[in-house]
């Protein structure tokens, strides 16, 4: 079998399901919506069925889909091993295997029980895995074919998928397919349907995906002929084929007759919360009814499949006015949720007062769909990301439902290294897009275009003002450039100024503080001339009249010290200067400090302004003692056992 076959397959149990339950007819695209859910290496097919047969699938879920085998060469490679390996020794390494299948610890009982050898082995052997993995390592659909995709897509991916790269493919999919969400679950694993804290019909209703009824029929639909129990939607099939074959009547009149109701019923059933289709097709069914009950010829099938007919287009009014009211209020939600959203543009709107700027920009949404795709996009900092294999702690710290919310830490050199994977991560484990307010230096290159594109904006106290004014979540380093540029001596220290101007800014917008720390970039260096020391050298006059030229002179728009602004000279792997050696990165987030409680009038009050920012900056500083003690007893903070554990869990970098 290969998967166009597989998705014809689906495609015929699909038509065939839609007449029996009764809302489409003779393979009719037009009844209930389908949701196809493909999981593993049900994903690949069910991209084929929405590429190949559109019309089978209006809602398309993807579950840590096993169509991005192929990009991932171990696996690729591998898949052409398992024919060749023993039986006995197959049975054995389902033991090694389960760990990177599932976490048997988050799974209920009886499926522990299914998913751990012998039982395992017994239920997928070898040739059925082999089959399976090798269709999957087959599966080569272009991104053109994937991007006609029509139907309201939600991909799924495990963060802890060891098994397949759901969560880069996943990022793939949701960038091709137009009506495409993307939904991560932070501690699954690869199985992660089978697991307790997961419920996928939460995940669809939370995405409103999930029908106001589940089912094609409602259940109450029963009536004369049908046997108790029997779903109504069967017999109505039945009364429509006979029907549309014309065994009922013979003469013309009649067929007619019998054809309109044929059609006001179907219409009526692929509307169920329309009355007026219901009232019409009643209409329609009675007359014909009573037709049949004047001709003699008609044997009692035939009445008894139109009697089921009747019943079921007789739908209870107490019913369809619950569920008329129901689908009303669900559109009155809606339509508020989309006015609030217009104010909001509207206000956003306002706040453009510079050229340049848009809704998007200032909102951050073309931000997060970048940083979504950032590992993607550049090859060097997914590496970078899996040479270090960064460590974070206290993420559960970060408020996900207070607006706005301050990102407070500590800057560590060059502040190029460690900045964006924990920007990526936050993203990714959150959803928030952090926004960092960059040095006005770097926009003066084409450097400022990329910060820019990943959510950056000058560091300006009016671009600050309009970020926190709009609910954003806001990068904020206190010590800016002079901390990224660190001379010898200064490992790990804030170079804080003691205005505590951010703490008044946080107050007035009543934001959720979030201190946090970064170590291992500083180990990665060795400095070999600070600032200080370069400034003293010969260098120092032409980098002086360089910032002159460009407006950056103490007495310039953006008056500088050079000394606090120019980074040192580093060396790292090899010798080389600039270039890092591969230290482990670790990052952790403390407990949100809240300004909500402040009066306004508190904002004057230097006492507790200078209270709250000495608090934030214990806080930053406690974490890093504690992260330097984390990593002194991290079993991976060597490189070869850190690229051995990632590479036996096939993890990509993403």
């Amino acid at each position: 079998s290969d998967y166009s076959t597989l998705a014809a397959l689906a495609a015929g149990f699909i038509a065939q399901e839609r007449m029996a339950r009764g809302r489409g007819f003779a393979g009719c695209s037009g009844g209930a919506p389908v949701t196809v859910a493909g999981e593993s290496f049900g994903g690949p097919i069910a991209l084929k069925l929405a590429v190949d047969h559109p019309d089978s699938v209006q809602v398309l879920v993807v579950i840590n889909s096993g169509s991005g085998l192929r990009r991932h060469p171990l696996l690729f490679y591998g898949s052409y091993l398992i024919p060749i390996v023993p039986k006995d020794l197959y049975d054995v390494s389902a033991y090694c295997i389960t760990p990177f299948l599932s976490d048997v610890r988050r799974l209920e009982k009886e499926n522990q029980t299914l998913m751990m050898p012998p039982m395992s082995v017994q239920i997928v052997p070898k040739d059925t895995v082999h089959h399976r993995v090798r269709l999957m390592a087959d599966f080569a659909m272009r991104d053109t074919e994937i991007s006609t995709i029509q139907a309201d897509t939600l991909c799924i991916a495990s963060m802890r998928d060891r098994l397949l790269p759901s969560l880069a493919e996943s990022r793939r999919l949701a960038s091709l397919i137009k009506s495409c969400q993307l939904h991560l679950v932070p501690e699954a694993s690869h199985t992660v349907l089978l697991e307790t804290e997961t419920s996928l019909a939460d995940i669809l209703q939370q995405y409103r995906l999930l029908p106001l009824e589940t089912g094609y029929a409602p259940s109450n639909w029963t009536g004369a002929g049908m046997e108790r129990g029997e779903p109504g939607g069967r017999n109505i099939a039945k009364a429509a084929a006979l029907l549309h074959q014309g065994a009922v009547f013979r003469d013309n009149q009649a067929q007619s007759t019998a054809a309109t109701a044929l059609e006001a019923t179907q219409k009526a059933l692929r509307n169920p919360d329309d009355p007026q289709s219901f009232q019409e097709a009643n209409k329609l069914v009675a007359r014909l009814l009573k037709m049949v009950s004047e001709n003699p010829a008609v044997d009692s099938t035939s009445v008894m499949s139109l009697q089921s007919l009747v019943a079921a287009t007789s739908v209870p009014q107490a019913s369809l006015k619950e569920r008329t009211k129901e689908k009303d209020e669900l559109l009155d939600a809606r339509l508020e949720e989309e006015q609030a959203e217009a104010l909001k543009a509207a206000k956003l709107a306002k706040l453009l007062k510079y050229k340049g700027t848009t809704v998007e920009e200032l909102t951050g949404a073309a931000a997060g769909a970048a940083i979504d795709r950032m590992m993607e996009e550049i090859p060097q900092m997914r590496a970078w990301n899996w040479l270090t294999r960064p460590e974070f702690y206290g993420v559960e710290n970060i408020p996900r439902d207070e607006k706005p919310l301050l990102f407070v830490g500590n800057h560590t050199i060059y502040g190029l290294f460690d900045m964006p994977l924990m920007i990526y991560e936050v993203r990714k484990r959150t959803g928030i897009t952090l926004r960092g307010l960059a040095h006005p230096l770097h926009y003066m290159s084409a450097f400022g275009d990329l910060l820019s594109r990943y959510g950056a904006t000058k560091a300006t106290p009016r671009n600050c003002f309009k970020l926190l004014q709009t609910g954003q979540a806001v990068l904020l380093y206190p010590g800016g450039a002079r901390e990224v540029a660190k001379r010898k001596g200064e490992k790990y220290k804030l170079m804080w100024k003691e205005d505590a101007e951010f703490v008044r800014l946080a107050m007035r917008f009543g934001c959720t503080i979030v201190p946090f720390a970064s170590v291992g970039t500083e180990e990665a260096f060795d400095i070999t001339m600070d600032s200080q020391e370069i400034m003293d050298s010969p260098l120092g006059p032409g980098i002086q009249r360089m910032l002159n030229s460009a407006g950056l002179s103490n007495d310039g728009d953006f008056p500088i010290d050079p000394v606090n602004i120019i980074p040192p000279i580093a060396t790292g792997a090899g010798g080389v200067p600039f270039l890092p050696s591969p230290k482990r990165l670790y990052f952790k987030f403390s407990k949100p400090i809240r300004t909500d409680g402040f009066a306004k009038k508190d904002i004057d009050d230097r006492e507790k302004c200078q209270k709250l920012y000495e608090e934030v900056k214990a806080s930053v500083e406690g974490s890093i003692t504690e992260l330097h003690q984390i990593r002194d007893e991290d079993p991976l903070q060597a490189l070869i056992p850190r690229t051995i554990l990632s590479a036996f869990e096939l993890w990509d970098g993403t």
